[in-house]
C-alpha cells in the first residue's frame, strides 16, 4: 500500500487578494497493488529483499477525506469502516464493477472496507 497526501487548493476571492476560499479539499490517496507470486525469481543480479508488488498492473486506488481519515483512526479491533465512491467512466481509476445510471451513462463504483485486527501494531 502507498499513501500520498493531496493538499487542499485555495483561490483568491475576486476583488480581494487577501481573502481566499478553498477550491478543492485535501485528501489522503491510498494505492494498493497485488503481490507478485512468491515463486517468481528476481531479475538477474537483483537482490531479493522480501515481497514484491506489481505496481504497473492491477493497481487500485481510493481517496479518503479528513473526516474519513478520522473515522479510520478511531476504529477499535473488530470494528469496521466502509467507504463508497461512484465515478463516471471519464475518470481514470476504473478498478471496480461497472454500472449504468438512469441516464445510461456508465459508472464505476468502488468500495473500501477497513477492519483492524486484534494484534494490529504488535
Amino acid at each position: 500500500m502507498s499513501l500520498k497526501p493531496i493538499k487542499p487548493q485555495w483561490s483568491s476571492i475576486a476583488g480581494n487578494e487577501k481573502s481566499f476560499r478553498r477550491s478543492r479539499v485535501g485528501a489522503l490517496f491510498l494505492e494498493f497493488a497485488p503481490r507478485i507470486d512468491a515463486g517468481t525469481s528476481p531479475a538477474p543480479g537483483a537482490l531479493s529483499t522480501g515481497p514484491s508488488y506489481d505496481w504497473a498492473n492491477g493497481k487500485g486506488s481510493f481517496a479518503l477525506n479528513l473526516a474519513e481519515i478520522g473515522s479510520v483512526i478511531e476504529l477499535q479491533a473488530g470494528e469496521q469502516a466502509s467507504f463508497r465512491r461512484k465515478y463516471s467512466m471519464a475518470d481514470e481509476d476504473a478498478v471496480a464493477r461497472i454500472q449504468f445510471d438512469q441516464t445510461g451513462e456508465s459508472m464505476i463504483e468502488k468500495q473500501l472496507d477497513i477492519m483492524p485486527t486484534r494484534d494490529a501494531g504488535k
